[in-house]
């Protein structure tokens, strides 16, 4: 009974913790609404596939580069590992995502 009830509490906290964050940097005139929508609509190019994500949101988190600075980015919680995306409004404005605290890219403190 004893290792039972160990082995749910361990698999209710692995399964709690569970996700990825992923972090999208806007640039060249797109805007977080652009990300919004090209995760939405663009789910190949901006590596989401058929899962999707939850908690898609602006978030304000510091440049990896300066971290000082905040700027506003959107974020979304994954429950498959991230690598990236990346696509193109029709203005040539670029949306760019990568999961959160990546080589040279933001990291954002948010829960999901």
């Amino acid at each position: 009974m004893y290792t039972t009830k160990l082995l749910f509490f361990a698999l209710a906290a692995a399964t709690t913790n569970a996700y990825t964050l992923v972090v999208c940097q806007v640039s060249h005139g797109a805007t977080i609404e652009d990300a919004k929508q090209m995760a939405l609509s663009r789910r190949i190019s901006m590596g989401i596939g058929a899962k999707g994500f939850w908690h898609g949101r602006e978030t304000i988190c510091p440049l990896w580069d300066k971290p000082s600075v905040s700027v506003p980015m959107f974020t979304f919680c994954r429950s498959d590992p991230y690598d990236w995306g990346y696509a193109r409004n029709k203005y040539g404005g670029v949306v760019e995502c990568h999961e959160s605290g990546s080589k040279n890219w933001p990291t954002c403190d948010f829960k999901c």
